[in-house]
């Protein structure tokens, strides 16, 4: 039998992880609602009420047998039954939730294809299954072996959740490391942000505590199938402990990496699906050149024009493009409200950033100038670094269907690298700080104090709602 010590650290690092896992879906909520992804917002809180649930009735079961509530222990399993079935069809209402809200006016993303669905789905729901059944077998025998009314809990599943126990270790050790996400360029350093990862990594740690406990409650729980002092194996307090297979565990660890591995290949699959999805930042909107030879898209006669004066090699102009630009001013774009424009600013101690420049101006002629300038940003590591970049810009440009020999013609002419620098010299008389700088009808938007990204954009929207109030 356990220990009232071990049931008491189960038991605290239950509740702990329970608070926690509800502030954060909370935080992580009001995050992405925040950001106008009301669906994404909706899924961080089904999931924490799910998982909270679960918890809970985990918590209620330990803390009846920690007080010795041998009566009450069968309901007690009986309602973590039920969270736990419930808890299995977490993935399904997250991609039902996603894929609902995707075609609402202003969604955050564009509607999922069905075998995005199906994999956004399916492969989650089949690991919870299998996760969610082998925890509820183990809690029914494990309660009917409290109870006296069977000899002990049958080996097989009391290895089963052991080694789902392990998988989580491995999960949860991964996710305290969510904190290390602030560190990449395209999260801005914000209070909320830094609270929500905070909370995602501290839930990291409590989840690998709680696994990690709660396996030395299921080893002293379980006994072999012959009573103890009949020759059984024992732990070093002769606690009974249940006989392990290898023959058993190792099938059941081969089915488990075959899943794994599986999942991982969905959710590269995925990752792979939403990073094109999420450059196609123009919205499907018109595109075109104004006479200063800028691109653009939106409705051309737009009463409103938004410039980003933007650098290829710039960090914060790459966080802008891979992370905000396909839903920034996204409602008031879809209205022909408003049109965005790039202007080149190269800035000079940026060396490869006006050969981007010229290239993206050459993609432009091909009509792939917003494909190529989404590439440049997302692929900025590969090139931003190289003392000669030309070999990179070529495969881009074949990567996106631009002809080769036009594209190296054009970077040989001396047309585009004027036209880049005389974006350059407008963006100086603006008297710009950086980049990214934005103009909104031709006036400068002031970044804030601390130069963040975030910042500069906020002042950007409101001096849009201005304009349109006009």
């Amino acid at each position: 039998m356990p220990t009232s010590r071990h049931l008491t650290r189960v038991l605290l690092s239950l509740s702990l992880l329970l608070s926690v896992t509800l502030l954060g879906a909370l935080v992580g909520a009001f995050r992405q609602g925040g950001e106008g992804n009301f669906g994404t917002a909706l899924t961080w809180l089904t999931d924490g009420i799910l998982v909270a649930w679960a918890l809970w009735t985990l918590r209620e079961w330990v803390q009846a047998l920690a007080k010795g509530q041998g009566q009450v222990l069968p309901e007690r399993a009986r309602q973590a039954d039920r969270a736990w079935s419930w808890l299995r069809f977490n993935p399904v209402i997250t991609a039902g939730v996603l894929a609902i809200t995707s075609f609402l006016p202003g969604a955050e993303q564009r509607p999922l294809p069905l075998i995005g669905l199906l994999l956004l789905a399916l492969i989650p729901w089949l690991i919870l299954t299998a996760l969610t059944q082998a925890v509820r077998e183990w809690l029914a025998d494990a309660t009917q072996a409290l109870t006296g009314q069977q000899g002990g809990v049958p080996e097989e599943r009391s290895q089963r959740v052991l080694a789902w126990l392990t998988f989580l270790q491995v999960v949860q050790g991964l996710s305290a490391l969510s904190l290390f996400t602030l560190l990449t360029p395209s999260t801005p350093v914000t209070f909320v942000n830094v609270l929500g990862e905070g909370l995602t990594s501290l839930a990291g740690v409590l989840g690998l505590l709680t696994a990690t406990w709660f396996k030395g409650l299921v080893r002293r729980v379980s006994t072999p199938d012959h009573p103890p002092g009949n020759g059984g194996p024992q732990d070093e307090r002769g606690v009974p402990v249940a006989v392990v297979r290898p023959s058993r565990a190792r099938k059941f660890w081969v089915g488990l990496g075959i899943t794994a591995a599986l999942a991982v290949l969905a959710l590269i699959g995925l990752g792979w699906w939403f990073d094109r999805t999420s450059h196609a930042a123009t919205l499907g909107l018109e595109q075109g050149v104004t006479p200063q030879g800028q691109y653009f898209y939106g409705r051309a006669d737009a009463p409103v024009t938004v410039t980003e004066y933007g650098d290829f090699q710039c960090p914060g102009c790459q966080a802008f493009a891979t992370s905000e630009r396909a839903r920034f001013l996204r409602d008031e774009l879809r209205a022909g409200q408003v049109k965005m424009v790039f202007a080149d600013f190269p800035l000079p101690f940026h060396p490869n950033a006006e050969d981007a420049a010229v290239a993206a101006r050459c993609a432009g002629r091909a009509g792939k100038f917003w494909a190529y300038h989404d590439e440049l940003f997302a692929q900025q590591d590969t090139w931003a670094g190289e003392d000669d970049p030309s070999a990179v810009f070529v495969r881009l440009a074949q990567e996106v269907g631009v002809p080769l020999p036009a594209f190296e013609a054009c970077l040989a002419s001396p047309e585009p690298r004027q036209v880049v620098r005389a974006n350059v010299k407008a963006g100086n008389t603006l008297g710009l700080p950086g980049t990214p700088s934005f103009t909104v009808n031709g006036q400068p938007v002031p970044w804030t104090e601390d130069s963040s990204v975030a910042g500069s954009l906020e002042n950007v929207r409101r001096a849009v709602r201005e304009a349109l109030r006009q």
